[in-house]
């Protein structure tokens, strides 16, 4: 529990939102929640007590002052200081306090992001020198939300009376002091106009001045104000933002000038009024999916809508639209909404009909309703593994959001590799417009690193998420040990050309038989899972084909019923007490459920993902011979055991992980 201190004044218009944010999360809700209402003539105060926090109302307008007046009626630790306008993403003030558990640091803040969307030219090119300046990278200053530890606070006494309240905490810590932690991302509003722009600038530079010539502060330990540091540190080793600099030095020489003429201290509120917007009841968030589908025989790719969903049902409470750009009927959409408990969201299904100009005239209206669209390319078709006009028809898609002005944010996937050049020009282009990019793995982010000069987040996959109730299947009790053997009909097919076109060194059919030949003669109880269940329009990937192939030939084995969603696949796949597995997402299931699992590799997606977890067992079918691959894979399942411990190991790191995406992707949702 920790104590949150709000000074507000006359801040009605946005009070509300920041306050529902703190409650919305169960995990935030214990902590004492403390709003100054300071020199306030609207209705700041009765905001606040409509939502059932502590209210301290001053008629002296003045954040210090009003800092101070929170202080004294705060009855716990650790402190946290959050301007009004700023909202939390969900868990955050749980992992910033985590953070300074962790680390032992007296002062953590979260990471930060612009909104420029809809500024003015000039105050967009200032922010562009703005957020590359070294001085943000572990500065106090800037953030709107500042956690203090107990022995952090007791470094004071009170805020002196001055604006600049951030600047004089940054100066009370050093660097080994401080922690920043990313994972926890919140947006800070910056001005509409230059107008505006240059009233902040002007108002900053009268409050750091002030700070540097008080008594109260030892300016020693005050950052010296360094004016050059743009040109140094940004424009000359990124030449391309010039531009940018020489609207960024004008404003700045005009704001340092304008100080020099007014008071040189200022202890009074000012704020910039053109990011307090009247709340208005508007639209409900609507929000696009792309390259996923619910409506699917391959449990991996439903997975993957089940989790975002999950995740979108989270960090947006309430009235929401969904809209899923892929081929679903209702029941399918209902099955879902129904097995994560979701209430309140409305799904739409607007599927890609390329052949049709009218159809497509339609995807791209309901595209331009969207406020954001994310788009996981199927998890791991980024790539040109499965063939050029894949990648081609998956690029074109990601051009026609784009073209619709709408935020595209890349969901956690895998990118690359890519054989051939002809797609990269397509593959840039989108990277580079894109609002947000996560990968699930290094491997991933390494690729792009190569390809695009841009912020990359290493997040995890969202099937991470799926929920799964083992009392859904009963199965008989009996001594011998469950392991379930998932068979990819893709790979016993040869790939999609017949012809071993992931270019595995082992022989997959006989690896399969070796293995479960290999089982039963150690006594197992071998349970065949499908993951991919044709409809008949897929045997080439018929895991169900390839699974009853097997039976027939080893009759000892268990075949697992057939699947009506991921929620299903996850709970059978829970029961058993190791699990092998040539579908990604079948491994997922079992490694999140906390099964012992033997991942069996084609691609490098595999090895990006479990290694990324710190999960060191694999089998790499492209590298082991076949006798090679069964060893070792019977050998995981016989020291299944030693296992469990890199599971939950694993696990926790996987919920490390997923924050990244959902903090962030809840500011880019809030704004």
């Amino acid at each position: 529990m920790a104590s949150i201190v709000i000074a507000a004044h006359n801040e009605a218009t946005v009070l509300g939102r920041t306050l529902d944010a703190l409650l919305s999360g169960t995990a935030d809700r214990p902590h004492e929640i403390i709003v100054v209402a300071n020199g306030c003539t609207d209705d700041t105060a009765a905001v606040a007590r409509s939502c059932g926090v502590r209210v301290v109302e001053l008629t002296e307008a003045g954040k210090a002052v009003a800092l101070n007046a929170g202080d004294a009626v705060a009855t716990t630790f650790p402190r946290i200081y959050l301007d009004a306008d700023i909202t939390v993403p969900p868990g955050g003030i749980a992992a910033l306090l985590s953070a300074l558990d962790a680390t032992g640091a007296l002062v953590a803040v979260p990471g930060r992001r612009l909104a420029l969307d809809g500024r003015a030219l000039p105050v967009r090119a200032y922010f562009a020198i703005n957020q590359r300046l070294p001085v943000f990278t572990d500065g106090l200053f800037g953030r709107g939300l500042i956690a203090l530890s107990e022995l952090g606070r007791a470094r004071f006494g009170t805020f002196p009376v001055m604006v600049a309240d951030d600047l004089f905490l940054d100066s009370l810590f050093t660097t080994a002091e401080r922690t920043v932690v990313p994972a926890v991302e919140v947006v800070v509003e910056t001005p509409f106009t230059t107008t505006a722009l240059l009233r902040r600038l002007v108002r900053v530079r009268r409050g750091n001045a002030a700070m540097r010539a008080a008594q109260e502060v030892p300016t020693s330990a005050v950052r010296p104000a360094d004016r050059l540091s743009w040109l140094r540190d940004v424009v000359l080793p990124n030449p391309r933002l010039a531009p940018a600099g020489i609207v960024y030095a004008a404003l700045s020489l005009w704001a340092a000038v304008a100080a020099r003429r007014g008071p040189r201290s200022s202890l009074t509120w000012a704020k910039d009024e053109s990011t307090r917007k009247p709340a208005e009841r508007q639209a409900p968030t609507r929000i696009g999916l792309m390259g996923v589908q619910c409506d699917t025989a391959n449990m991996g790719l439903a997975a993957l809508t089940y989790g975002v969903v999950g995740i979108l049902d989270e960090i947006v409470p309430g009235d929401a639209d969904i809209i899923l750009f892929s081929i679903n009927s209702q029941t399918e959409l209902d099955r879902m909404a129904e097995s994560l408990g979701v209430t309140g969201k409305r799904f739409r299904a607007v599927p890609f009909r390329r052949k049709n100009p009218v159809a497509m005239l339609k995807l791209a209206a309901r595209m331009r309703e969207c406020d954001a669209i994310l788009d996981f390319t199927g998890g791991d078709s980024f790539s040109d593994i499965y063939g050029t006009k894949r990648i081609l028809k998956k690029l074109a898609d990601k051009e026609l959001a784009l073209a619709c002005r709408v935020p595209l944010v890349l969901a956690p996937q895998t990118f690359g590799p890519f054989s051939g050049r002809v797609t990269l020009p397509l593959v840039k282009h989108v990277l580079t417009r894109a609002a947000l990019v996560f990968t699930r793995d290094e491997p991933s982010r390494d690729f792009l690193s190569r390809v695009v000069e841009r912020e990359v987040h290493v997040a995890t996959d969202v099937a991470v998420t799926l929920p799964w109730d083992p009392s859904r299947y009963v199965l008989p009790a009996g001594e011998r040990p469950r392991v379930g053997f998932n068979v990819s009909g893709l790979l016993w097919n040869g790939g999609y050309t017949g012809r071993n076109q992931f270019a595995l060194r082992t022989d997959y059919r006989e690896f399969c038989r070796g293995v479960v030949a290999g089982l039963l003669a150690e006594g197992v109880e071998v349970h065949l899972v499908p993951h991919v269940l044709s409809r008949g329009d897929a045997a080439d990937e018929d895991d169900v084909a390839a699974s009853g192939a097997l039976l027939q030939e080893y009759p000892g084995c268990v075949l697992a019923p057939r699947f009506a969603s991921p929620v299903e696949a996850k709970s059978y796949i829970s029961r058993m007490d190791c699990f092998v597995g040539s579908r990604m997402h079948a491994t997922i299931a079992s490694f999140t459920s906390g099964v012992p699992t033997v991942p069996v590799a084609y691609s490098r997606k595999f090895a990006g993902f479990f290694g990324s977890l710190g999960y060191p067992v694999l089998v790499d079918l492209s590298r082991e011979a076949t006798r090679q691959a069964v060893e070792s894979t019977l050998e995981h399942v016989r020291n299944r055991s030693a296992l469990s411990t890199a599971v939950a190991a694993g696990n926790r790191k996987a919920q490390e992980r997923i924050a990244v995406f959902t903090s962030r992707l809840s500011a880019l949702v809030a704004h």
